[in-house]
């Protein structure tokens, strides 16, 4: 049986754990009987056998299952800027928006630069900015590293508020515009329900329950396919009350 979908990010997992244990692949290759050549093979395949991978596990003691869980359900913990970085991106957008796209898109600066044609200029300010605020490094030749890992913003500081809010209202603008008009391939559900107390919990929990299930999806597919992904907005919203206010 083949391991061809994941195995880039099980990959991924292996060398990390490798590496915190010190192994090279020499010492690999002596615990499942290959070559340090033929391990640097395996990991170089696009996909493997679910024997192999569990062999691989073993040597590294790391359960098989404990792998595929990780691959299948984790998350990133939620990114939190700190309060000057939050002070800086409300005056400052540009840069944040030139950080977004470095930490969301499978893309190298040069591209991100290209595609925004940002003026050299503005973007190497932007650059030393999020390099002030350890959010990235700087290498020769205009490449950029980041120091964060891609995840989710936490909310609750005045940036990432303000951007849900000014996000929602343009999704809902282009969603449901005054003429009447949408785009095919847009997603719109409006209803208006009549539910117990429990039964608005379980619609809530439902939509968390969606939501996470395709948050996980996304960075995995994100992870091992890269630019075959593409951005999709999501809002969900659910509130007590009518569509109609008489005032």
């Amino acid at each position: 049986m083949q391991v061809p979908d994941l195995y880039p990010l099980y990959r991924l997992q292996l060398r990390q754990t490798m590496k915190s244990q010190g192994l090279s692949y020499a010492e690999m290759g002596r615990r499942i009987g290959l070559s340090e050549s033929g391990v640097k093979k395996v990991f170089a395949a696009k996909d493997i056998s679910l024997a192999r991978l569990a062999q691989l596990c073993a040597a590294l003691d790391l359960p098989l299952a404990e792998l595929i869980a990780a691959g299948n359900d984790a998350i990133p913990d939620p990114l939190e800027l700190s309060p000057e970085a939050e002070a800086y991106f409300l005056k400052d957008r540009a840069t944040f928006h030139l950080f977004f796209l470095l930490l969301t898109e499978p893309k190298s600066f040069r591209d991100i630069a290209r595609e925004q044609n940002l003026p050299p200029d503005q973007a190497q300010r932007s650059l030393i900015q999020l390099e002030k605020m350890k959010l990235i490094d700087r290498l020769p030749g205009d490449r950029v590293v980041l120091r964060v890992r891609p995840a989710l913003f936490k909310g609750g500081g005045p940036l990432i508020n303000r951007l849900v809010r000014e996000w929602s209202l343009d999704l809902v603008s282009e969603m449901l515009p005054l003429d009447g008009q949408h785009r095919l391939g847009d997603v719109r559900i409006i209803r208006l329900l009549y539910l117990l107390p429990q039964s608005q919990r379980d619609l809530q929990a439902a939509l968390e329950e969606i939501a996470r299930e395709f948050t996980a999806r996304s960075f995995r597919e994100r992870k091992v396919h890269g630019k075959k992904t593409a951005p999709t907005r999501l809002l969900a919203l659910g509130r007590p009350g009518h569509f109609v206010h008489f005032r």
